[in-house]
């Protein structure tokens, strides 16, 4: 059977990816921190990325066939702040995953952002040039240029703004409002931010083809087809799920007092992924009813 390494492998994605690949693949979980639930989905590796010596001799032992490489720091406050730790792990940990998949001939799946844009059109394209305007961007492009420059064998996934039920400690910005809008807590949200947000089960099956299929090559934006504010998409989480929206108030992203810039369009086409791919990307909707049948949805 062949095997596969996730790096954050315990995290929003990197765990919901490893329960859809377990029974095809052999499923290591590569992460810092243990979790006893890890093991429903795979075998527990702990890996700190910043490590060439560790990583190296990790992949050197376990050969995999593949490597998802889902390891960062996102935040993008934190990377604003803590500017060295957000290089060492999204720049230099991704050159020693890079390097080590190589030696062992392992085909690189690398998950990198929408945030790569500089938010002065929408839909961007797969061959729009990025230009990051926050740090968190400008090392997550670090990144796909390694990917790009070091391994034969790679796709660069730049999902958009991705929403769905956790399966583990890691949650998401949806799973938020559902949380503050069952105690009904006010929630501000953005009337002039707009992604192509994606459901994350579409998300893990559309990486899930790119592992498989070597001849996939280059970089592929897995979201959405539409764009939305993060106003608007907070309503039409209310609306399906049955809650009361009036808690939920329209803010500017220019009134925020980020850490760093925010780019105000991310929104990037799937065109190229969705003629690609068997996934076919759910609507909004269909992917908030989806994620609806999954929690449990109180007054």
């Amino acid at each position: 059977m062949d095997s596969v390494l996730i790096t954050g492998g315990s995290g929003f994605v990197g765990l919901k990816l490893a329960s859809l690949l377990k029974g095809n693949y052999s499923v290591y979980i590569a992460c810092k921190t243990y979790d006893d639930s890890l093991l429903r989905f795979g075998e527990y590796v702990s890996l700190d990325i910043r490590d060439a010596n560790e990583v190296r001799r990790i992949v050197t032992e376990i050969r995999p066939t593949a490597v998802v490489h889902a390891a960062a720091l996102t935040n993008v406050n934190d990377c604003a702040r803590y500017r060295e730790k957000a290089f060492a792990i999204n720049v230099t940990g991704t050159e020693n995953v890079s390097r080590s998949a190589e030696e062992v001939n392992a085909r690189v799946v690398y998950l990198s952002t929408d945030l790569v844009f500089d938010g002065k059109q929408s839909f961007y394209t797969e061959e729009d040039e990025p230009n990051p305007v926050c740090y968190y961007g400008v090392t997550k492009l670090h990144g796909e240029y390694i990917i790009a420059s070091l391994n034969s064998n790679y796709c660069i996934a730049r999902p958009g703004l991705i929403f769905g039920k956790s399966i583990g400690s890691s949650t998401c910005f949806a799973e938020t409002m559902v949380d503050r809008l069952q105690k009904h807590q006010e929630i501000r949200l953005f009337n002039d931010e707009f992604r192509t947000p994606v459901y994350l089960d579409n998300v893990c099956a559309s990486i899930g083809e790119l592992l498989a299929r070597n001849e996939l090559q280059g970089i592929y934006h897995l979201c959405g087809s539409e764009r939305i504010s993060r106003y608007d998409f907070g309503l039409r989480l209310s609306q399906v799920m049955g809650y009361d929206y009036s808690c939920i108030v329209p803010s500017s992203l220019y009134d925020y007092p980020f850490v760093d810039s925010r780019p105000p369009d991310c929104s990037m086409s799937n065109r190229k992924a969705a003629a690609c791919l068997n996934t076919r990307f759910m609507t909004i909707d269909e992917g908030l009813y989806n994620m609806m049948s999954k929690i449990k949805i109180g007054p």
